[in-house]
Parts: C-alpha cells; sequence; structure tokens
C-alpha cells in the first residue's frame, strides 16, 4: 500500500508543539470536510485553514483519508467517554423508565448534534466506512450492554429477549437521531422529536410506558 492509499499516520506526534500542530490540522480538517464536502475537501485547504504548510500537514497524514479517519477514531473516544459519563450518572442499579429514556435520547442527540455535516460525510460519503464501523460497533456494543443492564434491573419490561431489545433500542435511537438532525431539524421540532421517540421506545420495552 502506497502513501497514496494508506489510512495509518506518518507519525505520531511525541512533543507538546508537535501534538498541538496534529491538533490544528485536526481542527482545521473538520471545518474544512464540514463546509466544502468529502469530494471539495484537499489538503491543501486543509493546510491552508490550519495555517500550516503543506509539508507540515504531510509529516503526520499521507492523504485527506488519513485525516477524516483520525477525526472518526476521535470521535469514537468522545462516544466512549460519552456513554462513561452516562453510566456513572445514571448508576449501575438504575431502572429503565420513560424519563430515563428520554434523558438517554437527549443526550444522544446532544452529542450528534456537535459536528452533523462531519457525520454525514463520515455515514455517507466515505469510502473507508469500514474503518469507521469498527469504532462504531464498539460504541454501540457497550451502549447496548449499558441497556440491557438497566433492562435486567427493570420491572415490567415487554420483551424477554433482553440482549437483543437493548441493542434494537440502541440501534433505532441512534439511527433516527442521525437522521433528524441531518435532514429533519427545519422540519419537526427537537421537543416533538424527542417526545415521540420517547414514547415509540418506551411502549417497545415497557408494560407501563409512562413517559413524564
Amino acid at each position: 500500500m502506497t502513501d497514496k492509499d494508506s489510512l495509518n499516520p506518518r507519525k505520531q506526534p511525541s512533543q507538546p508543539r508537535s501534538r498541538n500542530t496534529v491538533a490544528v490540522i485536526l481542527e482545521a480538517a473538520a471545518q474544512v470536510f464540514s463546509s466544502s464536502g468529502y469530494a471539495g475537501a484537499t489538503t491543501n485547504h486543509i493546510a491552508e485553514r490550519a495555517g500550516v504548510s503543506i509539508g507540515s500537514l504531510y509529516q503526520y497524514f499521507p492523504n485527506k483519508n488519513a485525516i477524516l479517519l483520525k477525526l472518526a477514531e476521535q470521535h469514537t473516544r468522545e462516544g466512549l467517554d460519552f456513554l462513561d459519563r452516562i453510566v456513572r450518572d445514571v448508576g449501575p442499579s438504575a431502572c429503565l423508565d420513560g424519563p430515563l429514556i428520554r434523558r438517554i435520547i437527549e443526550a444522544m442527540i446532544a452529542f450528534h448534534k456537535r459536528d452533523p455535516e462531519l457525520h454525514r460525510i463520515s455515514l455517507e460519503e466515505l469510502p473507508i466506512f469500514k474503518h469507521i464501523a469498527n469504532g462504531a460497533a464498539e460504541v454501540e456494543e457497550i451502549a447496548a450492554g449499558f441497556i440491557e443492564s438497566l433492562l435486567r434491573n427493570t420491572k415490567g419490561v415487554r420483551k424477554q429477549n433482553l440482549k437483543m431489545a437493548a441493542r434494537l433500542f440502541v440501534q433505532t435511537v441512534d439511527w433516527l437521531s442521525h437522521r433528524y438532525i441531518l435532514y429533519e431539524t427545519d422540519v419537526v421540532e427537537e421537543d416533538v422529536f424527542i417526545s415521540e421517540l420517547t414514547d415509540m421506545m418506551a411502549r417497545y420495552l415497557l408494560a407501563d410506558p409512562k413517559t413524564d
């Protein structure tokens, strides 16, 4: 595999100055991808936005795919941190009810709203999607495990296969939240969307689906 095709960084930053350079490049890249799309973004545009030479950029990244993959990996780490905060905040003995379902949905939407255009590129345009899918699958697995543990603490759950129910909950909320943020914020008010999604998931999971 040549540098042109490689997705691996050319070198890892070890000093504070080089780590700062990489951070600046990644921030600039997120802005360029969001404003220009995948096809319109180039390493020259990213270097110019970052205020570094193209040679400095190429010290760390062989191409724009490697940069975008690094952004996706960064997002995966943020997703894992996000899940960890929710788990610690809710606690291991919590039960799943309508208000908690709404709280989880609100948190997921807030997380996905950070850079919706970059999400769209990762989901729809990226030719290295399978690499990003690996990170997304890791986050999904942990999230589903968390929901399953809540269901096991909860009386009046409608589903017998809690593992499958938890997985479908995570996948449904994640997909519909992404779709809402990308395409429907001008059509449906956020509170209305959250209320409807909460009601749908509560009715799917709970025998007594009170959502307030």
